[in-house]
């Protein structure tokens, strides 16, 4: 699949943190990963079954890699989603749009 730089930089580098996370935090025994690439965007799912987070971990200032890699995606006009509950695991969600807009 041909994608620009960035955009496969990125999706790259959510999937390598998300898979940081887990391997760290989440104790899972199951992960699950769905990329699609379509005509107009890319998607990116990472499931686990892992300990789940508390809704006040994402928002914890020490929390560089999610705060890191919203960053990046929202320079790209995507989103990133993570919806998580205390002992049911995480599921992070990656959108991005596969062509670019260029800047005047």
């Amino acid at each position: 699949m041909a994608l620009e730089p960035e955009v496969a930089t990125i999706v790259f580098r959510v999937f390598q943190e998300s898979l940081t996370n887990i391997s760290k935090h989440a104790k899972a025994t199951r992960v699950t990963v769905t990329l699609n690439v379509g005509e107009r965007d890319v998607r990116l799912v990472v499931s686990d079954n892992g300990v789940g987070l508390a809704p006040q971990a994402l928002a914890k200032p020490d929390s560089f890699g999610v705060r890191g890699m919203r960053q990046r995606v929202e320079e790209l006009a995507g989103t990133l989603t993570i919806d998580s509950e205390s002992g049911c695991g995480t599921t992070l969600q990656l959108w991005l749009p596969r062509v670019l807009e260029q800047q005047p």
